[in-house]
C-alpha cells in the first residue's frame, strides 16, 4: 500500500537562496535535514506489475460501482495498466443494458404466448439495437450498465501520474486482490476524444452470415439456419441454429473439432424434445454482439419453454453460458456435451472419479452433483465448472445428478448428431415433485406456490493439450474463491508542494502553517531568524487529496514589509519613513516587501500573497489528484482572502442553506457560481447591485464535499469555499 511522500531537505551555499522540505508523514512534522545537493525525493511503495494469475478471467463491474462515470458517453471510458513506469492504455467493454417486460424478446409476437404487462416479471437484458430489446432507454453510462476487463490486463500501482489522452482528475484505481493469492490494478479514465476503448485490440472474432435485422427473427416454427463462429486465440465455437452448437475446436491443443452436439434432451431416448426442436419452435434473439473483450449471445424460447433462455458469453480463454428454465412441469432434463471420434484416447475426470480413457466403451461412474469436469489429450484440455442459481429443494422439489455415456455401438440418447456417445457427459436435474414449474407464467404456475427460479451455468476454460490433471480442479478452487475488487479515487499518496517565501528585512517574524478542513495543523515553519535579510526560501510539503488552508503570520503585524521605526544607533539616527528612509543624511534604498507562492507539482500556482498585510493572511487551495483543481477563474488567478475580506460564508459547514456575505465597491451587476473541485459549475446566479450585500444559498441538492463560491463583478474576482455535509 502506498504511504505518505518522504521529502529530503536540501540547501545549497553561496548563491543567496536555499531550498528545505518539510517531513509530512501521517500529519507528523519530522526534523528538519540539511544536505549539500539538490535533491527532493518522494518515495512510494507500489506494487511494480500485476501478481494476479487467473489470465482468463475478467473482471465485471456495473455503473453502481463507477458512479464517478455515470452520465458519460460509454465509449469516453478507457482504462490503463501500469507497468515498468510507463502507462500502457487496455482494452475494456462497455455492455448496456435495459431493464424489460420478460415477452419483449418477441416484439409484437409476444401476445401468442403472453401479452406484455405491467405485472410480468422484468429482466436486465443486454441492448441490441438489432433486436427488440433495442437500444438502452438511458444512452449514457448508467448503474445497471456492465463495465469489463481482462485480469491478464492488470499492471501495477501507478505513481500518481496522468496518461496522455486522459482527464486528469477523473481516474479511478481498481485494485483486484486474490484471495489465494496475487495483486493487480486497472484504472480507469475518462478520454479527451483522443483515445478509443478498445486500445486497438480485439481479443474475440464474431463472424456469422446472420449480420442485419432480418437475420434476427422472431419465428413460430422453422429452424433459423445459420453459419456462425466465434473464435479467439485459445478456441473457436460454432452454432449452425440457435440452440444447434456443433463444432468445439481448441487451438491451444491440435484444432480438431471435438464436439458433435451440444445436447439437451428430457429422458433418455425420448426424441420428442431436445436442442434441434427448440431452434425449429417458437424463439428469439436477444442480444448478438461482440466487443474487443467478449461476445454476448442470448436468445429464447424452447418449444413449450417459450421463455426458457440461454445465453453464451465468449471471452479469449473462457465460455460462460447460463441457461434459465422457465417451463411447466417435467420430469426431468440433463444438459451435455456430446463429443465426437477426435476425442478418442481423452481423459475424463470429474470431482467424483478418477481419470477414464473416452474410447467409446462405457466404464461405470459414480453419479452426483459434481461441481466440475476435465477431458484432456492432444486435442487439448476443457475444464467445465458447474454452477446453479435456484430455489429449487433438494430432494424434495428436485435431485441434482451428472451424466456420463460412452458407447459408440448402443448410445442412450441418440436423438440428435453422429448417432453416437463418446463420452457424453454434464449434469441434469430429476425432478421429484410433479407440481413444481419454473415458468413464470405458464398456466398454473404463475403466482403458484409450486414456482421456482432455476438458472444452470457452465464456466468452460480452454487449455494446451495434456494439461496437468488438477487443471480443472484449480480452476474450481479459484471460481469458490472469488477475487476482491475495490474502486477508489487515484488518490496519491501525498503531492508535493513548493512554498516559496522571498522575505523582507525581517524573515524572524515570518511563520506559516497549514490547516485540513478540520481545522488541524499538519504542516508548518518559521519563525526564520537564521535566513538572512531579503532572502529566499523554499520550503517543500507533502499532502494528501483534500482542501486546506494556508496561514501566513507575522508576529510584528505588519505583513511581510519592514516594520516603520526611527532607531538611534551609535549616535547616529536611522529614521524609515514608509519603505525608505534617511541614513546620515544621505536618502537610503527602501526594503522591499516580501512575498509568498505555493505551487503544486505541475508548477501551478495556488496560492500567492505577501506585502503588507497585517498579522496574518489566509489562502484557501484545494488538491485532486495531487494537483490543484480546475476553476473557473479568469487569467487562472487564485483566491485570498485578509483580514479585511470582502466575502464570507456563514456557515462554511453547510447542511442545506449557507448566506454568502460581501462587501463591494462596484455598482455593477454580481455573478454568482458554485463550482466542485473538479471544475464543473453546479450552480450560477446573477443578480442586479443594490445595497444588499448578502444572498442565501441553497444547496441541499448538492452531493457531500468541498465547493468554491466565486462572486464576480465587473474586474473584481472574490472567492471562498466551503464543505457541504
Amino acid at each position: 500500500q502506498p504511504v505518505p511522500c518522504v521529502n529530503l531537505a536540501l540547501y545549497t551555499r553561496g548563491t543567496g537562496w536555499k531550498h528545505r522540505a518539510t517531513f509530512f508523514i501521517n500529519k507528523i512534522n519530522m526534523k528538519k535535514i540539511t544536505l549539500l545537493l539538490l535533491l527532493t525525493v518522494c518515495t512510494q511503495i507500489l506494487s511494480a506489475q500485476s501478481t494476479l494469475n487467473r489470465p482468463n478471467d475478467p473482471v465485471v463491474m456495473t455503473g453502481a460501482q463507477l458512479t464517478a462515470y455515470l452520465g458519460l458517453n460509454p465509449s469516453d471510458i478507457v482504462g490503463f495498466q501500469f507497468v515498468g513506469g510507463a502507462w500502457v492504455q487496455i482494452p475494456i467493454q462497455v455492455d448496456e443494458r435495459v431493464l424489460d417486460d420478460i415477452v419483449i424478446p418477441y416484439g409484437p409476437l409476444a401476445g401468442q404466448f403472453s401479452p406484455p404487462d405491467p405485472s410480468n416479471p422484468r429482466l436486465l437484458y443486454y441492448c441490441d439495437p438489432n433486436t427488440y430489446i433495442g437500444n438502452d432507454t438511458d444512452a449514457t453510462f448508467d448503474t445497471d450498465d456492465e463495465l469489463v476487463f481482462m485480469m491478464k490486463d492488470a499492471g501495477g500501482q501507478s505513481d500518481g501520474s496522468t496518461p496522455s489522452g486522459a482527464v486528469m482528475g477523473t481516474c479511478r484505481e481498481v485494485m483486484v486482490s486474490d484471495p489465494l493469492g496475487g495483486l493487480g490494478y486497472v484504472y480507469l479514465y475518462e478520454q479527451d476524444g483522443s483515445l478509443q476503448q478498445d486500445a486497438g485490440v480485439s481479443y474475440i472474432t464474431y463472424s456469422s452470415n446472420v449480420l442485419s435485422t432480418s437475420g434476427f427473427p422472431i419465428n413460430i416454427s422453422g429452424t433459423n439456419n445459420e453459419n456462425t463462429t466465434i473464435s479467439t486465440a485459445k478456441y473457436s465455437w460454432h452454432f449452425s441454429a440457435e440452440w444447434v452448437s456443433d463444432e468445439y475446436r481448441i487451438a491451444m491443443g491440435n484444432n480438431a473439432d471435438v464436439l458433435d452436439r451440444y445436447k439437451n434432451f428430457f429422458v433418455d431416448g425420448n426424441c420428442g424434445r431436445h436442442e434441434d426442436t427448440f431452434s425449429a419452435g417458437e424463439n428469439a434473439y436477444i442480444t448478438v454482439k461482440s466487443g474487443p473483450i467478449r461476445a454476448i449471445r442470448s436468445y429464447m424460447g424452447a418449444n413449450s419453454g417459450p421463455l426458457t433462455q440461454r445465453t453464451h458469453i465468449f471471452y479469449e480463454g473462457r465460455h460462460d453460458i447460463f441457461t434459465d428454465l422457465r417451463v411447466h412441469n417435467i420430469v426431468s432434463i440433463f444438459d451435455v456435451f456430446d463429443y465426437n471420434s477426435n476425442a478418442n484416447g481423452m481423459v475424463y475426470t470429474n470431482d467424483f472419479n478418477t481419470a477414464k480413457t473416452i474410447n467409446g466403451a462405457q466404464d461405470a461412474l459414480t453419479l452426483g452433483e459434481i461441481q466440475w469436469e476435465q477431458i484432456t489429450g492432444t486435442p487439448g484440455t476443457i475444464s467445465i465448472l458447474h454452477r446453479k442459481i435456484t430455489d429449487l429443494v433438494s430432494p424434495g422439489d428436485a435431485v441434482f445428478t451428472s451424466y456420463y455415456d460412452d458407447n459408440t455401438a448402443n448410445p442412450a440418447s441418440d436423438c440428435t448428431g453422429d448417432g453416437q456417445a463418446w463420452g457424453t457427459s454434464g449434469v441434469g436435474v430429476l425432478f421429484s415433485n410433479g407440481s413444481v414449474c419454473t415458468d413464470p407464467l405458464g398456466p398454473g404456475c404463475e403466482g403458484s406456490s409450486w414456482y421456482r427460479h432455476m438458472q444452470s451455468q457452465r464456466i468452460i476454460y480452454s487449455d494446451a493439450a495434456n494439461a496437468p490433471s488438477n487443471t480443472a480442479a484449480n480452476y474450481n478452487t479459484q471460481y469458490n474463491n472469488p477475487v476482491a475488487v475495490s474502486i477508489a479515487s487515484c488518490t496519491p499518496a501525498c503531492a508535493t508542494l513548493d512554498l516559496t517565501l522571498n522575505f523582507d528585512a525581517e524573515p524572524q517574524q515570518t511563520s506559516w502553517e497549514i490547516l485540513d478542513a478540520n481545522g488541524n495543523i499538519v504542516a508548518s515553519g518559521g519563525t526564520y531568524a537564521s535566513e538572512p535579510d531579503g532572502s529566499t526560501l523554499i520550503e517543500s510539503i507533502c499532502l494528501p487529496d483534500g482542501c486546506y488552508d494556508l496561514v501566513v503570520n507575522d508576529s510584528a503585524n505588519d505583513g511581510m514589509c519592514p516594520r516603520r521605526t526611527t532607531t538611534v544607533l551609535t549616535g547616529i539616527n536611522i529614521a524609515t519613513i514608509g519603505l525608505g528612509g534617511v541614513f546620515n543624511g544621505i536618502p537610503r534604498v527602501a526594503s522591499s516587501c516580501g512575498n509568498y507562492t505555493l505551487t503544486d507539482p505541475n508548477g501551478t500556482v495556488m496560492a500567492t500573497g505577501g506585502g503588507r498585510f497585517g498579522s496574518s493572511e489566509t489562502n484557501g487551495f484545494c488538491l485532486s489528484d495531487g494537483l490543484s483543481p480546475l476553476i473557473s477563474q479568469p487569467n487562472n488567478t487564485h483566491f485570498k482572502l485578509i483580514d479585511n475580506a470582502q466575502m464570507r460564508i456563514v456557515p462554511n459547514l453547510v447542511n442545506d442553506q449557507t448566506t454568502l456575505y460581501y462587501s463591494l465597491e462596484t455598482n455593477q451587476d454580481i455573478h454568482i457560481q458554485l463550482v466542485d473541485i473538479t471544475g464543473k459549475i453546479v450552480q450560477q446566479y446573477t443578480r442586479n447591485f443594490d445595497d444588499v450585500n448578502e444572498i442565501l444559498l441553497n444547496v441541499n441538492n448538492l452531493q457531500s464535499g468541498f465547493y468554491f463560491v466565486q462572486l464576480m463583478s465587473g474586474e473584481i474576482m472574490l472567492a471562498e469555499k466551503f464543505m457541504k455535509k
